[in-house]
């Protein structure tokens, strides 16, 4: 917790990090991180649930990663406005796939990891995400051009 004197109305307010970092002063309501003094660094702050939605992509990841890696071969559904296409990659195609599931696994892990780094690197771990997140999509769209096989099933 820490006291945090309101430099609009001179209201003392007992707040912890996040609060301080993104809340207001309990009576002007003005953002409380205009009172802080210059040089103060506040941790960033995750949400439990953010966080939680992170870790459980990337237990699924990891879990379809390793069943691709024990079987030699995975199957990936892509999705259209009117059909699903089902791409089974196996053999040397299976590489970009697997490179997707990797970057979706940095991307996720770097939220869970971010949270909890107290040192003053967000711009960093945010870099690392939005390029992973980009990557790992991008392998996956293109992943679709090396597939061995691909089924068209209608969707209505």
């Amino acid at each position: 917790m820490r006291r945090i004197k309101c430099s609009t109305c001179n209201t003392l307010n007992m707040v912890n990090d996040h609060q301080a970092k993104n809340g207001g002063c309990t009576y002007c309501k003005y953002p409380l991180n205009w009172s802080l003094p210059r040089g103060i660094y506040i941790p960033n702050y995750i949400p439990i649930s953010h966080r939680i939605a992170s870790l459980l992509v990337a237990v699924f990841l990891i879990a379809l990663c390793t069943y691709a890696v024990l079987h030699k071969s995975i199957t990936i559904p892509y999705l259209t406005k009117t059909k699903v296409l089902i791409a089974h990659f196996a053999g040397a195609s299976l590489l970009l796939p697997m490179f997707a599931l990797l970057c979706g696994l940095v991307a996720a892990l770097s939220v869970i990891i971010d949270h909890y780094d107290k040192r003053k690197n967000e711009s960093i771990y945010k870099m690392v995400y939005f390029w992973s997140f980009l990557l790992g999509w991008g392998s996956y769209f293109i992943a679709i051009y090396f597939a061995e096989k691909v089924s068209y099933f209608l969707d209505k």
